[in-house]
């Protein structure tokens, strides 16, 4: 991403991914079984025990990708033809939660701003 920051686009497919838990976590194929040990009793340790990273992935909406490749670029190098379907923000959480409470400040609706993670339209 560090490359996209500083305006250089780059695609991604199921090929040129070396990591198979990100090739998963990016619909391109199945989350494999041994990343629950990783991410718990290996090099990574986010959650105590495999089960609980297992049911955490479980409840994950993984969109396998429409095309073979991701393509990732910086919003001011976008061209007429192309359309994304995705927008990241970089931004610090001192400054994102800023935004959230200047959106919140004139409107009740508690909807107005959310940052879903890895959802589809229909589960906002």
């Amino acid at each position: 991403m560090n490359r996209v920051r500083k305006g250089r686009s780059i695609s991604l497919s199921k090929q040129s991914i070396a990591c198979d838990a990100g090739a998963g976590y990016l619909g391109f194929n199945e989350i494999p079984s041994h990343h629950y040990d990783y991410l718990s009793i290996g090099e990574e340790k986010y959650k105590p025990t495999p089960e609980m990273v297992k049911h955490y992935t479980d409840q994950l909406t993984i969109i396998p990708p429409s095309k073979e490749y991701l393509t990732f670029k910086r919003w001011d190098m976008l061209e007429k033809n192309d359309l994304p379907e995705v927008v990241i923000f970089f931004v610090k959480p001192d400054v994102l939660s800023g935004l959230f409470y200047l959106v919140h400040f004139n409107d009740t609706d508690v909807n107005s701003v959310i940052a879903p993670f890895s959802c589809r339209d229909e589960q906002i």
